[in-house]
């Protein structure tokens, strides 16, 4: 019998890993395994560009094939596979292995005060941070097909409120 397939989506910083990080601790790594959408990301060379800087944000970035198989190949060896990412419900197909579907969601302000904040990928121009929210506004929301338990990447995660919307 195929995994429990939860997804997270959300925009860049609203704590869809740490959500990730958190379920994969209570279900315990023996049963759950998680996927970051971000480790498919293709070569460099083959995503677009906005005004001469890589875009992270487009869905070419993004392998969405292997991603999709990988879940799948998950899904025999697990009992539970979390899979997250920023686009993770553009792909129509990959969207369909989902059984559980949660969406993180932030606000402007503080989408923008967190990311400002993150230097992980170096200095980015403010352009760039409001290109990354308008993607996530293009590409990340979820289909309306699915219905998504929402939470405030605001406030502290209720995981007992989000398990119990997982196991129901």
């Amino acid at each position: 019998m195929p995994a429990l397939t939860i997804a997270i989506g959300g925009v860049s910083n609203a704590g869809k890993t740490h959500l990730a990080k958190r379920l994969l601790t209570h279900f315990g790594t023996q049963h759950a395994v998680a996927v970051c959408q971000d480790d498919f990301a293709r070569p460099v060379r083959q995503i677009p560009e906005i005004a001469g800087r890589t875009d992270w944000e487009h869905p070419d970035s993004i392998d969405h094939q292997a991603l999709r198989q990988k879940v799948i190949d998950l899904r025999n060896k697990k009992e539970i596979v979390i899979v997250e990412g920023l686009m993770i419900y553009h792909d129509p197909a990959t969207v369909e292995l989902f059984d559980k579907v949660l969406f993180v969601e932030i606000d402007f302000p503080t989408f923008w005060k967190r990311r400002t904040a993150d230097t992980r990928w170096g200095y980015e121009p403010d352009w760039y941070v409001e290109h990354v929210w308008k993607s996530y506004l293009a590409y990340g929301l979820p289909p309306e097909n699915v219905k998504p338990l929402y939470i405030n990447g605001s406030n502290p995660i209720r995981l007992k409120q989000i398990i119990e919307f997982i196991e129901k």
